[in-house]
């Protein structure tokens, strides 16, 4: 049973392999009460390998039930590795990256979802040259909101999240107010980290980037909040966007979402800079993607042309955002984002359904 897992992982992992940067082995082992199996995958020169045998020493190790396994096959339309009920039953090693990547690569959209994103790429047809600019709208009508999200339309709605009470507050204050709220798991410790650890890891850290990368908001901050436009049951949970400042490098790459999301600006400035869906030709998008879409071109600001030639014929609108705006992100609306200050963003993901259910109805 591990072998033929082990084997449909990686039939999975080949079907949704596309050039990258990264390459190495990682070790999968599958271990439960009756034993264990282990197998090597290896990604060398863009290709997916699977080793015949057991040799030398991989650059990484994912150890996990075979029964987790067979639940991120089945649900491969759902599975985010961010997930913390998922990474606390996952035990690695070395290569963090590479492990990352390659189970990545079993992501894929539901037959819906295909479907959604082929009908909002033709709803945009066109508007590569028309929309060369993200409008802003102070405290818009509700109609108006479902007018433009309809339409396929970005937008930064100013005045609508004035009374969250940490609006505009210093990640000091923050800290001070909601440090002790449990963030995310750390796989490398073992344990939970609380918005106090990352902020700390924020305040010590100069060089590399520091992200959370979306993460779910903590439950405390929860009640702070009241949803602008929409009821609670219209969205999924809310995310935590906050980081070190990056300055010209992005930090969230260039990636698509599959649902409309609106994007509440806390703390710092965040450069937006966003393509329309009809551009998917020109931005090089991965065929291996289930909530979101990334893009092998990552990075706009840095794109080798001899690589992605395509990339020429792209048309990019920036918008940044001031602390205290919402930016409304259409589903399938390439994005990149570039922390211009420490920043802290949260975001939420409409259900499909979303703009038939709300205040107005």
């Amino acid at each position: 049973m591990k072998k033929e897992l082990i084997k449909k992982l990686y039939a999975q992992m080949a079907g949704g392999a596309y050039p990258d940067q990264h390459y190495g082995t990682c070790r999968i082992i599958l271990e439960d009460e009756e034993g264990s199996c282990q197998t090597d995958i290896s990604y060398e020169n863009h290709s997916l390998h699977l080793a015949e045998s057991i040799s030398g020493s991989p650059e990484a190790m994912v150890k996990m039930h075979p029964a987790l396994l067979s639940e991120i096959l089945a649900n491969t339309d759902k599975f985010d590795l961010r997930d913390p009920l998922v990474l606390s039953q996952i035990e690695t090693n070395g290569n963090l990256s590479l492990a990352s990547f390659l189970f990545t690569l079993v992501k894929r959209p539901s037959q819906e979802i295909a479907g959604l994103m082929e009908r909002t790429e033709k709803l945009t047809a066109g508007y590569r040259e028309k929309i060369t600019e993200i409008k802003r709208i102070h405290q818009p009508a509700e109609a108006e909101v479902i007018r433009l999200m309809n339409e396929s339309l970005p937008f930064v709605v100013t005045g609508a999240i004035n009374n969250w009470p940490f609006v505009s507050k210093s990640l000091k204050e923050i800290k001070a107010e909601y440090g002790d709220a449990d963030l995310r798991h750390n796989m490398e410790e073992g344990r939970a980290e609380t918005l106090g650890d990352f902020i700390e890891k924020m305040e010590n850290n100069t060089n590399e980037t520091v992200y959370t990368f979306g993460c779910p908001l903590p439950i405390a901050i929860w009640a702070d909040i009241e949803l602008p436009f929409f009821d609670w049951d219209s969205v999924t949970s809310p995310q935590i966007w906050m980081g070190k400042k990056t300055g010209e490098k992005p930090c969230t790459t260039l990636h698509r979402d599959c649902t409309h999301n609106m994007l509440a600006h806390v703390s710092g400035r965040k450069k937006m800079i966003l393509f329309s869906p009809d551009q998917s030709d020109a931005l090089y998008p991965v065929p291996a993607f289930n909530t979101f879409q990334p893009c092998s071109v990552s990075d706009v600001k840095q794109v080798d042309l001899g690589l992605f030639p395509a990339f020429a014929k792209a048309k990019p609108i920036e918008v940044t955002l001031e602390p205290g705006e919402l930016l409304v992100i259409p589903a399938f609306w390439f994005h990149c984002v570039y922390a211009i200050d420490d920043v802290f963003s949260i975001s939420f993901g409409l259900l499909w359904d979303a703009l038939n259910r709300t205040k107005l109805n």
